[in-house]
C-alpha cells in the first residue's frame, strides 16, 4: 500500500467508485493512469485498503476532482488524540450530543487549519473546510435547553 494509511471517511471508496465511473473508467483504466495496481484500486473502493493522504491527492489529480477524495482522508495529527477523533466522528453522526471535550477538539482543528491557511494559502485548506461544512451543515443547533426543540430559546 503506497504511503502511510490515514483515517479515512467510510465514504471514500464509494466516492472513488462514483468519480471513476463518472469518467467512464474501469478499475484497470484508473489503475493504469494512476500507476497503481488494479487490486489496490479495487481494495480502496471496497474499503479493504485505507488510502494515505498522498494516495488520495494523487487520485484527485488523476481524476481531476479538485480535492474531493483528499477531503475524505485526514492525516494523523492536528494535535488530536485517537479519542478526540472518535469523539468528533460521534458528534458528526449525532450532532446534538456535543460535550466540552468535543468543543475543545474542534477548537484544536480550527487553530491548526488557521495556521495552515496562514502558511500555505486558502487553496490548501478550502477542500477540507468545505467538506467539514457539508458534514455539519448550515444551521445545525447545539444541544442543551436553548438548542433543543421545545427549549426556552434563551428566555428565562
Amino acid at each position: 500500500m503506497p504511503g502511510h494509511a490515514a483515517p479515512a471517511d467510510p465514504r471514500f471508496g464509494v466516492e472513488l467508485r462514483r468519480l471513476r465511473a463518472g469518467r467512464d473508467l474501469s478499475i484497470r483504466d484508473l489503475a493504469k493512469r494512476a500507476h497503481y495496481g488494479k487490486t489496490y484500486i479495487h481494495d480502496l473502493e471496497t474499503g479493504k485498503a485505507r488510502p494515505s493522504a498522498a494516495v488520495a491527492a494523487h487520485l484527485d489529480a488523476t481524476l481531476e476532482t479538485d480535492g474531493t477524495l483528499s477531503a475524505l482522508v485526514r492525516e494523523p495529527g492536528y494535535g488530536l488524540s485517537p479519542d478526540d477523533w472518535n469523539r468528533l466522528d460521534a458528534v458528526a453522526a449525532c450532532p446534538r450530543r456535543v460535550d466540552r471535550a468535543t468543543v475543545d477538539a474542534l477548537a484544536g482543528v480550527l487553530s491548526q487549519t488557521r495556521r495552515l491557511e496562514d502558511a500555505l494559502g486558502i487553496g490548501a485548506v478550502l477542500a477540507p473546510v468545505t467538506a467539514c461544512h457539508r458534514a455539519t451543515g448550515p444551521g445545525r443547533r447545539s444541544a442543551g435547553p436553548r438548542g433543543r426543540a421545545g427549549g426556552r430559546g434563551g428566555q428565562r
